[in-house]
């Protein structure tokens, strides 16, 4: 059973009682860790139990969210400067199903404005524009060629 009788990550979180998270948080991706003994030990035990508990459910969605959680539980915090820095520069929130969902992002943008309409450079610029648009695109561009490609 995939589903867990927890509708959210920050329903199950509440439910094991866990500190209350910052505005923003570390979190694990891909089940690859560490931490000291000494964060480790600054979790409550009860947390830990239930922890434990959820990753006996039989639900896929939990063990999820315990991996999710990983980071904030035993790395060290990270500092009011280091938080106001990631909130300052995202300008966005990473959503993908099928990787990273939730990290915070800083999209580039790519702003030309080509010349006149005709001219040998312009058509030039154009052109290699619109042949590279891909890979553009997956460098998180968002690029608009008038009258030739609007993306």
């Amino acid at each position: 059973n995939f589903l867990s009788g927890f509708k959210s990550l920050g329903m199950w979180w509440n439910a094991i009682g866990a500190p209350s998270p910052p505005e923003a948080m570390q979190v694990c991706y891909g089940g690859v860790f560490s931490g000291s003994v000494k964060n480790i030990l600054k979790t409550d035990a009860a947390v830990w139990k239930n922890i434990q508990r959820s990753l006996s459910v039989n639900s896929i969605q939990e063990p999820h969210y315990v991996e999710r959680s990983w980071a904030f539980l035993i790395s060290a915090p990270l500092q009011p400067y280091q938080l106001d820095a990631l909130i300052e520069k995202a300008d966005s929130v990473y959503v993908n199903v099928n990787s990273y969902h939730g990290a915070l992002i800083q999209r580039p943008k790519l702003f030309i404005h080509i010349g006149t309409e005709g001219t040998l450079s312009t058509e030039l610029l154009t052109e290699s524009l619109v042949e590279n648009i891909d890979t553009l695109e997956l460098d998180g561009y968002r690029v608009a060629v008038h009258g030739k490609y609007e993306g």
